[in-house]
């Protein structure tokens, strides 16, 4: 036996039913959001901090990384290191320098990485630094103490510190690349290059060789007080466990 059920309603009714339909969804949206941070079980419904961007020091990140930056365990002094660019690195440097190089000759002061006689570091304390070099080819230099190092050497591009840092280990492929972090001690004299230029300041390292056209080849060299660069290399370590970010005290002069 069939059952044929008919209902007949106004559209008063029938707008009034929609009304009704739409403000229980509204109800159970206004449930799966809580205002109050510490209110939910994200277990449940929500998201976790990873999943959510905050404005952090001017910059969007994730609020894990906001409240990561956030820990007393960051550093003495409260690192502000919200990602691995150099824009938040770099501002705690007490002084930095580009230099590009040139051929022929190769050893001259102008192809040398010097720390000048400037007043914004005292004579006789050292201090530590960060050293990228840029280059399309492999080459070395010779540290003050005359060991070698790899370094990027011939022709290389513009350097734009602040834009193109934007890890900490840039790839072989970018402008900069990461290429030793160490300290010397800060006693500016008069340096003589091999082909009789001079100037006055702390030789850090020499020019390129071992490569083509020797001499050229770009770099940029961070410089701070020991303990802060200490401080910056565990930070990085800690968020991203690398051999490259431990700190080494070991003298270069």
């Amino acid at each position: 036996m069939a059952i044929k059920l008919e209902i007949n309603m106004t559209n008063k009714w029938l707008y009034s039913l929609i009304a009704v339909g739409v403000l229980l969804a509204l109800g159970v949206g206004v449930c799966a959001y809580q205002s109050d941070m510490r209110a939910g079980d994200p277990l449940v419904m929500g998201h976790s901090a990873g999943e959510i961007n905050v404005e952090f020091n001017g910059a969007v990140v994730s609020l894990q990384t906001a409240l990561d930056n956030l820990n007393p365990n960051v550093g003495s002094d409260g690192l502000n290191i919200i990602d691995f660019s150099w824009s938040y690195i770099g501002s705690y440097s007490l002084y930095t320098e580009f230099k590009g190089g040139t051929r022929s000759p190769a050893d001259k002061i102008s192809n040398y990485i010097i720390i000048p006689d400037t007043n914004k570091l005292q004579a006789g304390k050292e201090y530590g630094f960060v050293l990228f070099t840029s280059g399309e080819r492999s080459g070395k230099r010779n540290w003050a103490n005359g060991s070698p190092f790899d370094s990027r050497c011939y022709n290389s591009g513009y350097d734009f510190w602040d834009l193109k840092f934007s890890h900490f280990l840039s790839s072989p492929g970018s402008n900069m690349v990461y290429t030793a972090q160490g300290v010397f001690l800060h006693q500016p004299t008069n340096i003589i290059a091999g082909d009789g230029s001079n100037t006055v300041g702390t030789l850090i390292a020499k020019n390129t060789h071992d490569c083509s056209d020797s001499g050229k080849g770009s770099y940029r060299i961070f410089v701070f007080e020991k303990q802060k660069l200490q401080e910056i290399m565990n930070s990085l370590n800690r968020s991203n466990p690398n051999p490259d970010y431990v700190y080494s005290d070991g003298r270069i002069n």
